[in-house]
């Protein structure tokens, strides 16, 4: 068995951005648009963290990365992403952007876990010199996840200055008591439990009130995953609060996002040309990794999951 530390510290490459490694994988930060719409224009609001894996070159998926993690490790690595995903939010420091980064809950056990994940994102956050009010960290839950567990994460969250989301709403019994125990400031929608309200009028109807009822409790909602450009002009219809998805922008590495898209509003989604997925070729220094926990992984195909990690 070898030492638990496994993260190396992190790099900051050339062009500004930071990476860190677990062992010989590389994990980069890439960011996702999130539009708001309203008034006859959609604007960029904020940014969803999303991860780039590679090693040795082969690009990973979130699902094969984790699964040739000790799960002993898995904590450290919620907690590392996080931080990366603040520290390359240096790009947007000084805007109203928001950036979305992607928890879960089920890997912190006790009260102080919890405290000391949420203060070592507070101090990645202060590095970056971001306002921590810009940090919404969306809270990833499953059908029988420990909701108490949840809630005192999102407190500690809360006591160190930042925003909590839930992610997969679907408006059921277990979601309507999410949002009470919880109180987030932002709710992620399930992607197919949207989509089946675009499917006929009286399902946008209905769409309506709900995004009305949550206004009503200072709650943004947030239809991500929108991959179809006729969906995307819908919810723009319909006024939904944030949008995000690849009809309207690409995930790509921080370096490259502010100057293409802070200081302009987006164009009408029929006058938008899909912005260019990025390279991914490393560009990180080579650094020397411990010996790692690891199962020997078979040789992936270089594809990136919509979900998890990745958003």
């Amino acid at each position: 068995m070898t030492a638990r530390k496994t993260f190396d510290a992190f790099v900051r490459d050339a062009d500004g951005s930071f990476t860190c490694a677990y062992g010989p994988y590389t994990l980069r930060s890439a960011f996702q648009p999130i539009f708001q719409t309203g008034l006859g224009a959609t604007t960029v609001a904020g940014f969803h963290g999303l991860v780039r894996i590679d090693r040795l070159g082969d690009s990973y998926s979130p699902g094969e990365f984790l699964n040739a993690v000790d799960p002993r490790d898995l904590s450290e690595i919620d907690g590392r992403l996080a931080s990366l995903h603040a520290l390359n939010g240096q790009f947007f420091a000084g805007t109203e952007a928001r950036i979305h980064i992607p928890r879960d809950p089920r890997h912190f056990y006790t009260s102080h876990d919890m405290r000391a994940d949420a203060e070592r994102l507070r101090r990645s956050v202060d590095t970056a010199r971001i306002n921590p009010r810009n940090i919404v960290c969306e809270l990833q839950m499953r059908d029988f996840d420990d909701l108490d567990r949840t809630v005192h994460f999102a407190a500690h969250l809360r006591r160190a200055g930042m925003l909590v989301a839930i992610d997969g709403y679907a408006g059921e019994e277990r979601d309507m008591k999410r949002l009470d125990e919880i109180r987030p400031s932002y709710v992620r929608f399930d992607t197919n439990w949207l989509r089946g309200f675009l499917m006929n009028t009286a399902g946008v109807a209905l769409l309506r009130v709900i995004i009305r009822q949550l206004a009503e409790r200072n709650i943004i909602p947030i239809a991500g995953g929108i991959d179809q450009e006729e969906e995307a002009r819908q919810l723009e219809r319909i006024q939904m609060p944030r949008i995000q998805g690849h009809a309207l922008a690409h995930p790509d590495f921080p370096a490259n996002l502010p100057a293409r898209l802070l200081p302009t509003q987006a164009p009408p989604i029929q006058e938008r040309s899909r912005i260019p997925a990025p390279s991914l070729v490393a560009s990180a220094p080579a650094v020397a990794h411990p010996p790692v926990r690891m199962a020997n992984p078979r040789r992936p195909a270089p594809a990136f999951g919509k979900r998890g990690l990745v958003g």
